[in-house]
């Protein structure tokens, strides 16, 4: 059978002679972790505290008595300087190691069986940096803290969370005007003034309604008694004669007729 597609072979990464640069800091710490992922966990946590969320972060773990060591470096190839740490350390009289961070030099010692690091002075970096003793090499391979392209996935979701908290605010903050303007709650349409004529129709002619009050949700009224009216006197009918006293009713009237002898 004629082979179409040759087998794809793995890609090597070959490292260019201005990529071996050192890191422009550099921090080994030894801690007494039992697990290798917790360890990862705090090289990953110290280097976002340090540097930020950048692809320039790089973070490697090791092994060592009972606990673990681990490295971060800002810049650089990436190259870790543990693996010589770990092999100039683990031997039955170990002396000092140092590797170079920021333009001075970080000193490792083991006392009373652990490790101690520490990051000497400007003057006690220049002492060691000139002493002869060249600082451990850096050969093994780190992670980086944040892949490339992450940053921004990172601003982005920063830039999200913004914007939520943003708009959560703002509906609190209309849910809090809208109680501020409703002082009052409504009132029901029974509860009207002029839906109260029913309470005052018994008046009648002997009272008065002096004041209709709503307090606490009902109505009252305050009656007033009406004033009593003064008697009119009577009146005679319209058609009876009046008849002056000095005649009598029963007396004939007379009448002239002009020519007549009585």
């Amino acid at each position: 059978m004629i082979r179409l597609f040759g087998r794809r072979r793995p890609k090597v990464e070959i490292l260019a002679p201005a990529a071996v640069e050192p890191p422009a800091s550099a921090h080994v710490v030894w801690e007494p972790i039992r697990q290798t992922r917790d360890a990862q966990s705090a090289a990953r946590a110290f280097a976002l505290r340090k540097f930020g969320p950048n692809d320039r972060a790089w973070y490697s773990t090791r092994k060592f008595a009972d606990g673990h060591f681990w490295e971060v470096h800002q810049g650089g190839a990436g190259l870790s300087y543990l693996p010589g740490v770990v092999e100039a350390l683990n031997v039955p009289e170990p002396g000092k190691v140092w590797i170079p961070s920021e333009g001075r030099a970080l000193e490792i010692v083991v006392r009373n069986g652990r490790p101690v690091c520490a990051l000497l002075t400007e003057n006690r970096s220049a002492a060691v940096m000139t002493s002869g003793i060249a600082p451990v090499p850096a050969s093994g391979r780190m992670n980086r803290v944040v892949k490339s392209g992450m940053p921004a996935v990172y601003a982005g979701a920063a830039a999200l969370l913004g914007g939520v908290l943003v708009l959560g605010a703002s509906g609190l903050f209309w849910l809090y005007a809208a109680k501020v303007v409703s002082i009052n709650p409504p009132v029901a349409q029974e509860h009207l003034p002029h839906r109260q004529w029913g309470l005052v129709r018994e008046a009648g002619d002997t009272r008065w309604v002096q004041r209709l009050e709503y307090t606490n949700g009902r109505w009252s009224v305050l009656w007033r008694d009406a004033p009593r009216r003064q008697a009119a006197p009577a009146q005679p009918p319209a058609d009876a004669a009046v008849v002056p006293a000095s005649v009598p009713a029963s007396a004939p009237v007379h009448t002239a007729v002009p020519g007549a002898r009585p």
